[in-house]
């Protein structure tokens, strides 16, 4: 067996191993995942875009650019952290952070997204601190101790060694440990930060998107999510 065959048996181990144990959160999971990615089907068939030189639709089309990209980037990160590289999905986590609070931001500040559209800017005129700071989300403050943590992980300019990497010192040597391993405190917190920031993107695209809630499925299962979630995370 190849070292790389090695390395993917580890990894479905952990994964076995992490989805014994976190069952009840990757259900969840799955659940906003599926809220997300159906919202944008009957936004597709339902909702066209007006004319995105208006305020409104400058909004809508921020908010369905970021609406379209969020599950594929939640879902990248939860893979990786259940095959344990929790360092790698913490960069992806980051990811979804930027497209939440985006989401949220441009349904918010709508004269913001006519900016960034009409405009045609390569950044955003309010970084995406800022952008917390302003917004009212749910699990704000963990939010944003959450960003200046990525923040500082992201940046390779840096010597980071986090939790994600175990760092000892060992006759004289130090030692790195990377690789896939099993950690359940870690996987937690990812998953729980993945949660809280896919149920503030649902309630804000259900802000820019109101039709949504004439979807009585969709809106059945949405206001069912919600009391789920705020049970399983901590206070």
């Amino acid at each position: 067996m190849s070292s790389f065959d090695n390395l993917k048996t580890q990894r479905r181990q952990i994964e076995k191993q992490t989805t014994k144990q976190f069952g009840k959160y990757l259900r969840l999971f799955d659940d906003g995942i599926s809220l997300l990615i159906d919202a944008t089907e009957i936004l597709e068939s339902t909702d066209k875009l007006t004319n995105h030189r208006t305020v409104e639709g400058a909004s809508k089309t921020a908010a369905w650019r970021f609406l379209s990209t969020l599950p594929s980037s939640a879902i990248w990160c939860c893979e990786t952290a259940l095959g344990g590289d929790y360092g790698i999905a913490k960069n992806i986590l980051r990811l979804t952070l930027e497209e939440a609070v985006k989401l949220a931001y441009y349904v918010t500040f709508p004269e913001q997204a006519l900016r960034q559209v009409t405009q045609g800017r390569d950044k955003d005129d309010v970084d995406l601190a800022e952008m917390l700071r302003q917004l009212d989300l749910e699990h704000k403050k963990s939010l944003i101790r959450l960003h200046g943590e990525l923040s500082a992980f992201y940046s390779h300019a840096n010597l980071n060694l986090p939790a994600e990497m175990v760092f000892y010192e060992q006759g004289g040597r130090i030692t790195i440990g990377g690789g896939p391993r099993f950690s359940p405190d870690l996987f937690e917190v990812i998953v729980q930060q993945l949660l809280i920031l896919m149920t503030n993107a649902l309630k804000y695209v259900v802000i820019r998107f109101p039709g949504l809630a004439e979807n009585s499925v969709w809106a059945k299962r949405f206001e069912a999510y919600f009391p789920t979630v705020a049970e399983a995370l901590p206070e």
